[in-house]
């Protein structure tokens, strides 16, 4: 499946696209989670809470960026994410 496929899908809220996603992102969302996190379980929450927006977001999606604009976006929310638990 290719990436337009799962960005679809998942607009289209089909789980199977939901779960390739997360697994295609996971590494990338996690080694930067892992930075502002002091503990895995807690980088596991900013994992878990980026892809959670990221699917909210996709009905506003514009699927001509790049893989490195949707690599900054990635980046961009799971960075913010330590702020918003810890308020």
């Amino acid at each position: 499946m290719t990436e337009e496929q799962l960005i679809n899908g998942c607009i289209k809220q089909d789980r199977r696209s939901q779960n390739e996603l997360y697994k295609l992102y996971f590494p990338l969302m996690s080694s930067i989670a892992l930075r502002y996190a002091p503990e895995r379980d807690e980088a596991l929450l900013y994992v878990n809470g980026g892809h959670y927006k990221v699917l909210k977001s996709l009905k506003t999606y514009d699927q001509k960026h790049t893989l490195a604009t949707r690599r900054y976006e990635l980046r961009k929310i799971i960075s913010r994410l330590p702020l918003k638990f810890r308020l």
